[in-house]
């Protein structure tokens, strides 16, 4: 059924009825004012929701990750309690990666700049926001398994930096926490798998993931999902907003560099959704409750609550794929209460392994 058959698309309050945040029904009009046709984007379409600043007690440094196994360094940015011995700063560090499809993104993307800070800055742990290489088809750079090394390095050079004080007042104990979005959190995800699988090859040097946070990840491709995960809220929404399974096909073979062997060989560290997650840590995971990818997100937490893994899941009310890089700000509050979902599941996280320990010690 076409959008115009439901809806009058030049209507704010019609997209507003439907249950879409009234920031992006404002966008929607703006689209079809533009273009009636929905095919094309306004030039500001990607204008910020509201002013965001970065919060004060956060401390924001460019560092550089010397490469292991051969690799060459790689940038990112650590975010840290201005403050580290202030109260309610906690010993744990996230590892997060941004979104793009593999090909494209950066750590200055609102969806990773942002929400490491907010999430330094609200939960009082260190952030570590990665500028993993993109992939290029067209050089052959950037190509499965660069990216995915460069997370593992990263996280074992971040594991080895708590003796050498790199990391601030992070104590040998710390929690280690992996996650992204979308593309990120596909990422994010092989990641665990690979340090798991690694671990048990006897890389012990290696911090096992105490927990993985996901943001409208993908997981899959839309095809090998079962059962009824057709969006009908997004099937609403213009083209340039949709994602098909040949959207999906097309950014795990460009990522794969075509190589459909690569794809085969390694298919759960390249689709995680279809790898072995009988290790994989506790989960915390958002869907957008318009986007197309958000049957990879129920799919994905489906397949880890079948291992045995606890998850927690939240979907965001009237949100758009990637609604993160319009800023956390009060115009989205949908936004701010996506984060409070993640810092929320961070504080539980530790609070339950300090239980733990505590219980050990007792005993």
């Amino acid at each position: 059924m076409a959008v115009n058959d439901v809806m009058d698309t030049s209507r704010e309050q019609d997209w507003i009825s439907l249950g879409l945040a009234p920031f992006f029904a404002r966008k929607m009009v703006e689209i079809y004012k533009n273009d009636p046709t929905g095919r094309s984007l306004p030039d500001d379409f990607m204008r910020s929701a509201g002013k965001w600043n970065s919060p004060e007690s956060v401390e924001i440094s460019d560092i550089r990750i010397p490469g292991e196994r051969g690799l060459s360094s790689v940038s990112a940015k650590l975010y840290r309690p201005v403050h580290e011995r202030r109260k309610g700063s906690r010993d744990a560090l996230l590892l997060w990666l941004h979104g793009g499809g593999f090909s494209q993104g950066s750590p200055l993307w609102p969806e990773a700049h942002a929400v490491c800070a907010e999430i330094c800055d609200r939960t009082g742990i260190s952030c570590l926001n990665l500028d993993y290489a993109l992939s290029r088809l067209d050089a052959e750079e950037g190509l499965f398994p660069q990216a995915l090394e460069q997370v593992v390095s990263a996280w074992l050079w971040a594991g080895d930096s708590l003796s050498k004080n790199e990391l601030g007042n992070l104590s040998q104990e710390a929690s280690f926490f992996l996650g992204g979005a979308s593309a990120g959190a596909n990422l994010a995800a092989a990641a665990c798998l690979k340090i798991n699988q690694d671990r048990l090859a006897g890389q012990t040097r290696l911090k096992s993931p105490q927990g993985f946070f996901s943001v409208y990840g993908l997981f899959c491709r839309l095809a090998s999902l079962e059962g009824d995960y057709e969006n009908r809220l997004a099937a609403l929404l213009p083209d340039p907003l949709r994602f098909t399974d040949q959207d999906c096909l097309t950014m795990y073979r460009d990522y794969c560099g075509l190589d459909s062997v690569v794809l085969e060989k390694d298919r759960g560290l390249v689709i995680p959704g279809q790898g072995d997650l009988s290790n994989f840590p506790p989960a915390w995971l958002i869907a957008c409750q318009w986007d197309d990818l958000a049957g990879m997100t129920f799919a994905f937490d489906r397949a880890l609550k079948a291992e045995g893994i606890p998850t927690h899941s939240y979907q965001a009310a009237g949100m758009l794929h990637g609604f993160f890089n319009w800023y956390p700000t009060p115009e989205l509050p949908e936004s701010l209460h996506a984060l409070d979902f993640l810092c929320q599941g961070i504080k539980e996280s530790l609070l339950k392994r300090k239980e733990a320990a505590t219980t050990s010690t007792q005993g």
